[in-house]
């Protein structure tokens, strides 16, 4: 009962922006994505105190190193994000520029490292807030709630109605 509660919560704090930003890309399409990662922060951070038992002590040491971190992430996140999207167009033009498609492949390998640097830079650090056990159901349940996030948008998006066939993914020119 509690789980489908969460899940109809999830399913209505994202009903609403998701698509309209899906199908849109200027600045109202962005204001919603971020007021979605807002409530999406909001239910991560409710579910942390509940799972890790957290005092509003504990709350008040563990949240500021999330956010650090999360700000972090996000930014570098957003980066790869836009060298994906022009990767994506660069590949889809008749003769794609190779030097730009080879600056594009580094900068994204650059970026995942940095999502990688900045996770164990937030572990290292959670380690002298959070005893052993917190810490691992912590790591647990971000792999949870990330993948449990990324399945919910696609729902709501529609992506996954037609399963691997509807991956939005095209063809590229040979």
């Amino acid at each position: 009962m509690r789980r489908l509660l969460t899940t109809l919560t999830l399913l209505t704090l994202l009903a609403l922006p998701v698509p309209a930003a899906a199908q849109q890309d200027g600045p109202l399409a962005t204001q919603q994505r971020a007021d979605a990662v807002r409530r999406l922060e909001m239910v991560r951070l409710y579910k942390l105190v509940e799972l890790l038992e957290l005092s509003p002590e504990d709350s008040a040491k563990l949240f500021p190193v999330l956010q650090k971190f999360d700000d972090q992430f996000y930014a570098v996140t957003e980066k790869r994000s836009l060298a994906l999207r022009d990767m994506r167009r660069e590949v889809m033009l008749d003769k794609p520029d190779e030097a730009k498609l080879k600056k594009l492949v580094t900068d994204i390998l650059t970026y995942e490292q940095d999502t990688m640097k900045i996770r164990e830079q937030q572990y290292r650090e959670l380690r002298t807030t959070l005893d052993s056990t917190r810490l691992a159901k912590f790591m647990l349940f971000e792999k949870r709630f990330n993948a449990e996030m990324i399945r919910l948008v696609e729902d709501v998006r529609g992506k996954r109605q037609g399963g691997a066939k509807n991956t939005n993914i095209r063809k590229v020119k040979q």
